[in-house]
């Protein structure tokens, strides 16, 4: 499934976050992804990060004003997060099995 998209680490963790906020914007996820990171991203880059997940219909670009957007998770998004989850869990699993 996460074949079709091809999307990386960046994105995946902006979908987390976009799925535990209500409709943030673009600094409100700059601003969680240093916090959780320690350490400063580029505006552009989560900018260029989200119009991506837009593109892919993983998220709905939502206009707040004139010159800000929101965003929220699709069904297809949600979708993607919860196979990503399986995987993690599912090795997570093996790897915990292995070391017993």
């Amino acid at each position: 499934m996460m074949n079709e998209s091809n999307i990386g680490g960046l994105q995946l963790e902006l979908l987390c976050f976009i799925a535990d906020k209500y409709e943030p914007d673009v600094s409100a996820l700059q601003d969680e992804y240093e916090g959780w990171h320690d350490t400063d991203i580029a505006y552009q880059s989560v900018y260029q990060a989200l119009e991506r997940l837009d593109d892919l219909d993983f998220v709905e670009k939502k206009p707040i004003d004139g010159r800000s957007n929101c965003y929220m998770l699709t069904t297809k998004g949600a979708e993607l997060l919860d196979t990503h989850r399986e995987l993690v869990l599912d090795h997570t699993q093996q790897v915990e099995e292995a070391l017993n």
